[in-house]
């Protein structure tokens, strides 16, 4: 006796006894179909949700946690953020959202970065927070709101989506 399991298009007659003949060659039908599953969904690059603290007020080129896009395997990737940055005062925090697109340059050996939010920006019109590469490594660069910074509810939550070279 089997079940039908449908993954994807493709259906699988899974035995359900181990003592099946039909067992081994079922079991690596689904474990095919599962990678296959699983490789469209995401990459190894890719970066699941995360939220990371912003303790200081003022940064200048600090890590984003686990944003390592190694270039000899990542051609691109969608950098998805939203940040809130507060001193306690409602005019002076900080809510943005927003995403950093990015393309490797395999000639001149360099990222090319292009940030979009929306959000609050300076009296300038130039934004509070920016983005830069560190070889592989993506940095943020916040400008100081003042105040009674509150770096126990200032966040930065994201993720990425990553383009691979090549399907290794």
């Amino acid at each position: 006796m089997s079940v039908k399991l449908t993954i994807g298009s493709q259906v699988i007659s899974f035995p359900t006894s181990g003592t099946d003949q039909n067992w081994a060659p079922a079991v690596v039908q689904f474990a095919q179909a599962v990678a296959d599953q699983l490789a469209a969904i995401a990459s190894q690059f890719d970066i699941s949700p995360r939220v990371q603290i912003l303790t200081s007020d003022t940064n200048s080129g600090i890590d984003i946690s686990g944003c390592s896009f190694p270039s000899g395997s990542v051609r691109s990737f969608i950098f998805s953020y939203a940040i809130y940055r507060t001193n306690g005062v409602a005019l002076d925090t900080l809510a943005e959202d927003g995403t950093v697109s990015a393309v490797f340059n395999t000639i001149t050996s360099t990222w090319t970065l292009q940030h979009e939010f929306e959000g609050k920006r300076q009296s300038d019109g130039s934004p509070y927070h920016t983005f830069s590469m560190s070889g592989d490594q993506l940095l943020l660069s916040t400008v100081q709101i003042g105040g009674a910074y509150d770096g126990a509810l200032s966040t930065i939550s994201y993720n990425a989506k990553t383009n691979l070279v090549s399907d290794i």
